[in-house]
């Protein structure tokens, strides 16, 4: 058991490294502060890598990831607009849009089909 906790935080540990080098040099390319944008994309990187070991983990610690991830994009939206040039609230309403459309045409599609 503490074997899938350790590969789960090492997982963890690596996506937060990547992504914070990843924030330092971006933010810098925007003129943000570059440990904003470390902390950023850190968190992130912290986030996916943890539920990329997502079969090492348990549901709850899953769901708590998710609400993280939502909190973090929620309160640095304007930071992450000004670096990546797209709001990630107005993305994932916009996102959300689609896949109710997606699923009301395949909905249609199907009863348009007649196997008679």
């Amino acid at each position: 058991m503490a074997v899938k906790h350790t590969v789960g935080g090492l997982a963890g540990a690596i996506g937060m490294t990547l992504g914070a080098v990843i924030g330092y040099t971006q933010a810098q390319a925007v003129d943000i502060n570059p440990y904003q944008g470390a902390l950023i994309f850190g968190l992130f990187g912290l986030i996916i890598g943890g539920v990329a070991s997502l079969f090492l983990r348990t549901l709850p610690a899953m769901i708590i990831y998710f609400i993280i991830a939502g909190l973090v994009i929620y309160g640095f939206q304007n930071s992450i607009e000004a670096m990546t040039g797209m709001n990630p609230v107005d993305s994932i309403e916009d996102i959300t849009e689609n896949i109710e459309k997606l699923g009301k045409t395949v909905d249609k599609f199907f009863k348009d089909l007649d196997f008679q």
